[in-house]
């Protein structure tokens, strides 16, 4: 009996942070995916972080940087990407749990912030999907999404191991791209799809080593219903600021 698989195409990128997003790595992957991610099914995915809100740390402080382009920054990079898949990351979360703050002014803010969100999704159209930590999986064939939930240099490994019911385990969170294979029988894969914010020494990580190893990433291929094809693009560090050149 002959057997023919339907694929469909997928693209996924994480962490863009607001207005720290790269202009050329912005416009490159919104020109991609509208090449690439065409058809029935074709999923265009953003595994959170697409704002950064650092004046909403330590409860809501206040300091850091304005809140009004930065989150004007993230949805509209996910209006012009024009994404139908949505997960919230740990940056995103930060909103939802200080809608329940007992500092009211921050609790008010913090549910426009969420309504301004949650209006972008809806009119997309897209499926949004909530940050739940380990516990957060969108499922494409045999690929699982998630944000992220493991920061160490064996993150791609211990992510496709935690995840032992996909092929393949895609993720964002370290800004670090890169793949590695589960020590398990189904050799689960594990891809970290790196950040698209411009590689720029900031105040939290210009003393970090770690942040040597970041970079901007895309993962996309094909998926069926029983299985997936990943491929990732890492944008090489002596061409940031050129237009990627994204071979298919």
């Amino acid at each position: 009996m002959n057997i023919t698989r339907k694929w469909k195409r997928f693209a996924a990128v994480s962490c863009s942070h607001g207005h720290h997003i790269d202009p050329v790595a912005r416009e490159s992957v919104i020109k991609f995916m509208g090449d690439f991610c065409k058809g029935p099914g074709a999923k265009r995915i953003h595994l959170g972080d697409f704002v950064d809100v650092e004046a909403l740390m330590g409860n809501g402080a206040g300091n850091g940087e304005p809140l009004a382009p930065d989150i004007a920054g993230g949805v509209r990079f996910l209006e012009d990407g024009e994404f139908n898949v949505v997960l919230n990351g740990n940056h995103e979360d930060r909103i939802w749990k200080l809608t329940h703050s007992k500092n009211e002014v921050v609790a008010e803010l913090s549910q426009y912030l969420k309504h301004d969100i949650e209006q972008t999704v809806q009119k997309l159209k897209a499926e949004h999907v909530p940050y739940t930590g380990v516990f957060q999986k969108y499922m494409l064939g045999t690929g699982l999404f998630t944000h992220g939930t493991i920061y160490n240099e064996s993150a791609c490994r211990d992510m496709a191991e935690t995840y032992v019911e996909a092929d393949a385990v895609f993720f964002g969170h370290t800004h670090s791209p890169g793949i590695a294979l589960a020590r398990n029988s189904r050799r689960t894969i594990g891809i970290n799809v790196g950040t698209m914010e411009s590689l720029r020494l900031n105040n939290f990580a210009k003393t970090r080593r770690k942040t040597l190893s970041w970079g901007q990433a895309i993962a996309y291929g094909e998926y069926c219903d029983t299985g997936i094809q990943p491929s990732l693009y890492i944008h090489p560090l002596e061409l940031t600021g050129q237009p990627w050149r994204i071979a298919v």
